[in-house]
């Protein structure tokens, strides 16, 4: 570190320690951890924490790049912010096998326009693609970045919740619930229909199975949802 004394003074780093990330024996960069108050000698044990803590960050950043990856391939819709359809079975079986292999929840929440054909048609095509691309802005504003948000059909937006347990996942589509009676068709306040559910991952389920178990189960409650009326959601548990 000598060529880098100057800075490393500027800093006011007295020790520390490096752990390059790898992604087998791929290098993917470092992370360092540093000492500031007083000169430490680093214990055997904190550098297998720090290289522990490194291929966790390996994991997240071959997430995201993933998710990236996909939006990219898929092509964003530039009115809406939505990723199409067929990005639907591969983002979701994405997020499941990273679910499965860091022990993490993964919900999905399906989000539809309560009559949407009768909206449709009231407004044309022009008017319903409006109507999308603000209710756009309302989901892509309220979610986060890591979140997907992909347009299921023309009147629906399922959304992938990584890292989310399907309590926060009701919470999440209950906020976008109130910020979407906000929006107008034709005057009037469009009412929605929703449901949210967590997938199965465990040594029944794989990813493959999880996938299909949920989307089925999110599928039915939307519709149950929808003939119960409008402004509803319904939380879809799995039971064997």
């Amino acid at each position: 570190l000598k060529p880098l004394q100057r800075e490393l003074d500027v800093l006011g780093i007295r020790s520390m320690l490096a752990m390059p990330l790898l992604e087998g024996d791929n290098p993917l960069g470092l992370i360092l951890v540093q000492e500031c108050g007083s000169h430490r000698t680093w214990s055997a044990n904190e550098a297998l924490l720090l290289k522990t803590l490194g291929s966790q960050i390996a994991v997240a950043l071959n997430a995201t790049k993933l998710r990236r990856l996909v939006r990219s391939l898929a092509g964003t819709d530039s009115n809406t912010g939505f990723l199409p359809r067929s990005a639907y079975l591969d983002c979701l079986l994405a997020e499941a096998e990273r679910a499965r292999t860091n022990d993490l929840p993964v919900s999905l929440t399906l989000l539809e326009l309560d009559n949407g054909a009768d909206i449709h048609k009231t407004l044309g095509d022009k008017g319903l693609q409006d109507l999308m691309a603000e209710m756009g802005q309302c989901i892509l504003g309220s979610v986060r970045q890591n979140d997907i948000a992909i347009r299921y059909n023309p009147y629906a937006v399922a959304i992938i919740l990584p890292d989310t347990p399907v309590n926060q996942a009701t919470k999440v589509l209950e906020k976008l619930g109130k910020v979407l009676t906000q929006l107008r068709a034709s005057g009037n306040p469009i009412t929605y229909c929703g449901a949210v559910g967590e997938m199965v991952l465990n040594d029944q389920f794989n990813s493959a199975d999880g996938v299909t178990e949920l989307i089925n189960r999110i599928h039915d409650a939307v519709i149950q949802a929808q003939q119960n009326g409008g402004n509803r959601i319904l939380l879809s548990r799995f039971s064997a």
